[in-house]
């Protein structure tokens, strides 16, 4: 399935989803305190406007790096908002303080096609975080291939979501797909996305990352956040959770 160039893909005249994308470093001997404080942290920034939706990290000598995505709601703005707001708090100094580095990128979500993340189930899960580099002429066939062949790609491989993020600050030719995949397909997954039909558009080897769900990440982690019933980002978390196709 392709759009001939130039054609607009009818997602982007959708209803636009931000999602602000964090990577950020630390310690591995600074996870402890992490931990003690990051269900304070997290319900501060939701308190900004800002909704975790995914949170995955991996650890490669003394280094811990997370990749967390938030909802920006309602809008852009309330980004502005948080960033002058949260570093008069207290819980956000002492979380920041931990930061060896931290890159934020706003990203809008391209396309629908996605597969409805697995419900709780005693089958351990994994994420697969791919980079591509793909040119500005080229996006609109890019994500034609997503919508024309995630479904199958994802069933024949077992895997869910498939979530696709254009940056909209750093490089415009950057996009970021998040992949739910079974643990015992770790060691291969980046090999099997590697022949996925859209990979031909990227300009650049695509950058594969394994990372496993952080504890309070909403839709994997083994202790997520927990949120009252009817609070904001419990009605967008659903709605995330409940969307997508069930193969």
């Amino acid at each position: 399935m392709m759009l001939a160039r130039g054609k607009a893909s009818p997602y982007l005249n959708a209803e636009v989803e931000l999602r602000l994308q964090i990577s950020c470093q630390m310690r591995a001997a600074d996870l402890p305190q992490f931990y003690q404080i990051t269900g304070e942290y997290i319900e501060l920034i939701q308190s900004a406007g800002l909704y975790l939706l995914l949170s995955g990290w991996r650890a490669e000598n003394e280094t811990v790096t997370f990749y967390n995505y938030w909802a920006i709601q309602p809008d852009a703005n309330g980004l502005v908002t948080a960033e002058y707001k949260l570093p008069d708090s207290p819980i956000y100094a002492r979380f920041a303080d931990l930061f060896v580095d931290e890159i934020k990128d706003i990203a809008v979500s391209i396309s629908k096609t996605r597969l409805r993340p697995p419900a709780p189930v005693a089958q351990r899960y994994l994420y697969l975080r791919a980079a591509y580099r793909v040119h500005v002429q080229d996006l609109c066939e890019f994500v034609a291939q997503i919508d024309g062949d995630l479904p199958s790609f994802a069933k024949d491989n077992g895997w869910l979501l498939g979530d696709i993020y254009l940056g909209l600050t750093g490089s415009s030719t950057s996009l970021v797909q998040m992949w739910i995949i079974p643990m015992e397909q770790a060691g291969n997954a980046a090999q099997k996305l590697a022949r996925a039909p859209w990979r031909t558009l990227a300009f650049e080897t695509p950058v594969y990352t394994v990372l496993e769900p952080a504890p309070n990440d909403p839709v994997l982690g083994t202790d997520p956040q927990a949120l009252p019933a009817g609070a904001p980002n419990a009605v967008l978390l659903n709605q995330y959770l409940q969307s997508g196709l069930v193969l």
